[in-house]
């Protein structure tokens, strides 16, 4: 997949600085910007992201509340979570939940963007394992027709 192609879902409350760094991201991917929960739900419905990067306090819900209905819709869903809490006590919780990383509050848009583009790794990574495990357990299975036809022929 070329990276301009991987589509990322942001969900951010600082406009000021969602401003300055939408535009960094379009120069590397496809990314979607959602104001509010209606606009986040809406584009939700509409597709598939590569990548659900979220604030935790995103429109008045918890990042983790909000995830519980994308959960719902795309079961694979891959996200980010955007926060200023405790490190530790917030990434724990959402690895729960499946989150993949977390990024650390700042106002540098450059900052943010290598936290995303490192998020973006792991998403390519966690998504070619899952396609490779899939293709091996093809393959185990055709290995298995195989013995068995092999055996029907004895």
């Amino acid at each position: 997949m070329a990276v301009k192609e991987f589509k990322i879902l942001l969900a951010l409350s600082d406009m000021r600085f969602v401003n300055q760094t939408v535009k960094l991201l379009r120069t590397y991917y496809t990314v979607s910007y959602c104001k509010s929960l209606q606009d986040f739900s809406d584009q939700i419905h509409k597709g598939d992201f590569d990548l659900i990067v979220i604030d935790y306090r995103f429109g008045g819900m918890r990042a983790e509340d909000v995830y519980q209905g994308i959960e719902f819709l795309h079961p694979n869903a891959v996200f980010v979570v955007y926060t200023d809490k405790d490190k530790k006590k917030i990434a724990k919780k959402l690895w729960k939940r499946r989150a993949i990383d977390y990024i650390n509050h700042t106002r540098e848009p450059n900052r943010f963007v290598q936290s995303v583009n490192k998020a973006v790794r792991c998403a390519i990574q966690k998504r070619d394992t899952v396609s490779l495990e899939k293709t091996l357990k093809k393959i185990e299975s055709l290995v298995q027709e195989v013995k068995t036809i092999v055996k029907r022929w004895k």
